[in-house]
């Protein structure tokens, strides 16, 4: 399955409903998404659930689409929002991709793009604060990243 980096996708231009799957080494949430061209707005999301291997993170995924509400029952169009680590040059890293094909696979979900999850945050940052100057600290279970946005720009 290859995906593609989500700020690279055609501007909509009709209000989409989309899931979202926030991924990390250990953990996954849910949220269903209303998108309209480059602004987002959170219809719904999910608790937070712990994960130990692949068949955990299926079950504790769908546990979380159950939690979004009526409204994410006809959608399976999925983005994926992934620690920095699983990204290099561009694309998700073979272990990890693994790990993705098996939830898109068990959980019948139709992959459009992913998203790096800082470069989430520094967008929408952006979009509401566009002339501001903004320290992002993001903290994982290894690491820790500092990013500087200054004018809109990501450092």
């Amino acid at each position: 399955m290859q995906l593609s980096n989500i700020f690279s996708a055609s501007k909509q231009e009709e209000p989409v409903f989309i899931l979202c799957v926030v991924v990390t080494d250990a953990s996954t949430q849910t949220l269903l998404l209303r998108l309209h061209g480059l602004q987002s707005v959170i219809v719904s999301k999910s608790k937070r659930y712990h994960y130990l291997d692949a068949k955990s993170l299926v079950v504790k995924t769908d546990e979380g689409l159950q939690e979004l509400g009526s409204d994410s029952e006809q959608v399976n169009t999925v983005v994926f929002a992934l620690e920095k680590s699983w990204i290099e040059d561009g694309a998700i890293i073979a272990k990890q991709q693994q790990l993705l094909d098996t939830l898109v696979k068990d959980l019948s979900l139709n992959p459009v793009g992913f998203i790096e999850q800082s470069e989430a945050l520094a967008h929408a940052i952006t979009l509401q604060q566009p002339a501001g100057g903004i320290i992002l600290l993001l903290f994982s279970q290894t690491t820790i990243s500092a990013i500087l946005i200054n004018q809109g720009k990501m450092s």
